[in-house]
């Protein structure tokens, strides 16, 4: 599979106080160095943002490997360095099964759709 293009491998969008970050399917299996550069965009889109409340959607991301994965950790450990949030919703039972194995199901919140995260993140 040809490694997707940073430009084409999410989108982030602004609900009101929440960033909702919407991966795209090629993301399933990148690598590490486009890994870095998606997480980089993701990181860019927070500047200036105090304590940011952020969505990955992941609705159209059913499976995905340890490289993304690890976008993930980057991008939760700056946000909670930051005093935000980050919440996943949209999660697959493939994606459950693995949250729960790696245990991450205990540190991010876990929602069934964008809309009702974005609630509670607002509601918190």
């Amino acid at each position: 599979m040809k490694p997707p293009n940073c430009d084409d491998a999410l989108t982030i969008a602004r609900h009101g106080e929440v960033l909702v970050v919407s991966p795209s399917p090629a993301l399933r299996s990148i690598d590490t160095a486009h890994a870095d550069a998606t997480a980089t965009l993701i990181l860019d889109a927070l500047d200036g943002i105090k304590a940011p409340l952020v969505v990955v959607d992941l609705t159209h991301l059913p499976v995905f490997g340890t490289a993304f994965l690890a976008l993930l950790i980057r991008c939760w450990k700056r946000i909670s360095n930051r005093g935000g949030t980050l919440a996943l919703a949209g999660s697959s039972p493939d994606v459950l099964n693995l949250l729960k194995i790696t245990r991450f199901d205990t540190i991010w919140p876990l929602y069934d759709s964008v809309p009702e995260a974005i609630a509670a993140l607002i509601d918190d």
